[in-house]
């Protein structure tokens, strides 16, 4: 089973939409698990979550919670924005408004 067969029963069983998430957060998700579980490579790994639904459901959310967490802890973002201010003064293309703003945003 490739990453695109991962990806297939990802949306077929529990209706992740991969566009919204991109398929490039489910391959890091992916080799995490399998680090995580000490597998040698992506089929093992597949394997895997064919035998157990208890793991289907934990790459799920690490596919999915990463990209929610941002949004549900006021108190994270207030921190990262802080720090993102105080190391980088200005980011980017972005200008100091543009950062400042992002930053009042946050606090909100």
């Amino acid at each position: 089973m490739s990453l695109s067969q991962i990806t297939a029963l990802l949306r077929e069983t529990l209706g992740l939409d991969v566009a919204s998430v991109g398929v490039s957060l489910i391959e890091r998700a992916v080799k995490r698990r399998v680090n995580a579980h000490g597998l040698r490579d992506v089929s093992q790994y597949a394997d895997l979550l064919q035998r157990s639904p208890p793991e289907l459901q934990n790459l799920f959310e690490a596919v999915v919670i990463p990209e929610t967490f941002f949004f549900r802890y006021p108190e994270f973002r207030k921190q990262y924005f802080h720090k993102l201010l105080w190391q980088n003064k200005s980011v980017g293309c972005l200008n100091d408004q543009l950062l400042f703003e992002m930053l009042d945003e946050s606090l909100t």
